[in-house]
């Protein structure tokens, strides 16, 4: 899976050399929040080819927007606060995450108790965050929740950033620009990642790569957009170019032509994909809300794109259910309209009460910084 939790909520335009301005939501990122979670859910099932073909880069689109907005969230606070608290930024991802993904696992539960053999190893994976390193090898992962594996990933990084962040920030601890490192850092990473999916693939370990130190690379790419966003804007105007939709497409035109499982697209191809999303998250960044006819269907995309994390949670129960039927042109819509209706129903209930919760016991941070840091 993606995340899908991350915000879509950034500082505005110098919020990060003006603390005291507010966030505010974003209708481009919102919009792109929508195309991934349509990408995935028409990768789930299958009917459209080009789009069944495709849909399963909505993860890597994911990963890209994760990490410019959880970067985002902890830059903007490091220079309202000049620090980074880490109890806090975990405390309250967990909130957004944590009461969706545990109902929908216990409710899985409920569904395979009377299935011989239990899939407690299955269940205690998921339970943990740590399913993306069992993903290729047991049997339970397509019934039990074979979606979540981008979860761990994403959960992983949010334990490795804020860390690294604070590391940084204690070594330069006079320095107005104490992440100055982060292009580099990302270097190394995805040299890294890339070097460990050559290896798993040429092996023949791994079909689908999943595990966190073959994927954060992607979320990665995010970060550097998030550090130019906050401290060097001039690098990313020139990520931001018009052009930067086309190229985009360009790198992730090879997904067109082979499937998701070729060695090529596993290993570099990945690196392609998060490269060409990078240019179109930062273009994105810098997009102002549409009006008349097309600021309408991108209102509608945008409110999509908000409930995606509950959205992606809960369909997957549905794409098993519509597996089991002849798909045809009415049951893909079908799916597709219930899957939507599902996780907005869903992120009522269960996702809106718990982030409500979560500003009584763990305040955002203008609450105990003060009036300077920008909120979401």
């Amino acid at each position: 899976m993606i995340n899908l939790s991350a915000p879509s909520s950034i500082p505005v335009t110098g919020c990060a050399q003006d603390p005291s301005r507010q966030w505010s939501r974003n209708q481009a990122l919102d919009v792109l929040r929508c195309l991934a979670i349509l990408l995935v859910l028409g990768f789930h099932l299958p009917y459209y080819r080009v789009w069944g073909r495709v849909g399963w880069i909505g993860v890597d689109l994911f990963f890209v927007l994760s990490g410019f907005l959880i970067s985002s969230l902890l830059f903007s606070e490091f220079q309202a606060s000049g620090k980074i608290a880490f109890h806090r930024f975990v405390l309250r991802r967990g909130f957004k995450i944590w009461p969706p993904f545990y109902v929908l696992l216990a409710i899985t539960t409920l569904l395979l108790s009377n299935r011989r053999p239990f899939p407690l190893g299955g269940i205690l994976a998921n339970a943990f965050f740590v399913q993306n390193y069992f993903f290729q090898h047991s049997p339970w992962h397509l019934a039990l929740m074979g979606h979540a594996w981008s979860l761990a990933v994403e959960e992983h990084f949010y334990l490795f950033l804020p860390l690294l962040l604070m590391v940084l920030a204690r070594f330069k601890r006079n320095s107005s620009n104490p992440f100055s490192a982060i292009p580099y850092i990302f270097a190394a990473i995805a040299l890294s990642c890339l070097g460990f999916r050559l290896f798993a693939l040429l092996a023949g370990t791994f079909r689908i790569v999943a595990p966190t130190h073959m994927r954060i690379d992607s979320l990665f790419a995010g970060v550097v957009i998030g550090y130019f966003y906050g401290f060097r804007p001039d690098l990313l105007r020139k990520f931001a170019t018009p052009l930067a939709p086309a190229m985009a497409g360009l790198f992730c035109l090879p997904s067109f032509f082979t499937t998701s499982e070729s060695r090529w697209m596993q290993t570099f191809g990945l690196t392609g994909l998060y490269v060409g999303f990078s240019f179109l998250v930062a273009w994105a960044v810098q997009r102002k809300p549409l009006e008349g006819t097309a600021g309408a269907f991108a209102r509608a995309a945008a409110a999509v794109g908000r409930y995606s994390y509950s959205i992606y949670l809960w369909h997957w129960i549905l794409s098993l259910l519509f597996w089991t039927v002849r798909t045809s042109l009415l049951a893909f819509w079908c799916y597709m309209a219930l899957s939507i209706a599902l996780g907005i129903v869903m992120a009522t209930l269960i996702e809106l009460p718990s982030l409500a919760l979560r500003e009584r016991v763990v305040p955002s941070p203008q609450s105990t910084l003060g009036p300077r840091i920008c909120t979401r």
